[in-house]
């Protein structure tokens, strides 16, 4: 029997200025097949977040990164990097996910980050990246990141070393 590694930590800001820092860092880490799965209530900062991974990622200022709440999916081009934004709050089984053809979007180019992660957490691969939002005030959060596979704890590890706040 083999032991999937795991890993977890603590990131907290204290202003949207942090946050955006924190995902910009995100993003510049992520590599092609990475799983970031996004976990809170509503409101927590789950677009906000996204939004400051895309930027991260290379996603041009000028291109709106938007909550795709109904139309389940958004594509953005960064640098070297696409961002597949997905929003599952409106999915009402995991066959909606086959519809939209989800393994077909993991490509050698192609980064996932999922809103709404753990409605749905069985369908994607057991390496990813879960991020559990909680508001500690208006533009307070922490980020409480675990990392389940080989490559999600190496994200961890190169995230923990640079320069977001992780406690």
């Amino acid at each position: 029997m083999e032991i999937e590694p795991t890993s977890s930590h603590t990131v907290t800001v204290s202003s949207s200025k942090e946050t955006g820092g924190f995902g910009r860092a995100l993003g510049r880490l992520l590599a092609p097949g990475d799983v970031v799965g996004l976990c809170g209530d509503l409101g927590a900062g789950k677009t906000t977040l996204t939004r400051a991974i895309a930027r991260g990622a290379g996603v041009p200022a000028a291109v709106p990164v938007n909550s795709p709440t109904f139309t389940i999916l958004n594509l953005y081009d960064g640098r070297q990097l696409r961002i597949c934004h997905l929003d599952l709050y409106r999915l009402s089984d995991g066959r909606d996910l086959e519809g939209i053809g989800l393994q077909d979007l993991l490509d050698e180019r192609t980064a996932l980050v999922v809103e709404w992660f753990d409605l749905f957490s069985d369908a994607f691969d057991s390496d990813h990246l879960r991020i559990q939002i909680e508001r500690t005030s208006d533009q307070g959060r922490h980020f409480h990141l675990h990392a389940t596979g080989e490559s999600s704890c190496e994200l961890l590890e190169e995230l923990r070393k640079g320069s977001a706040p992780v406690e």
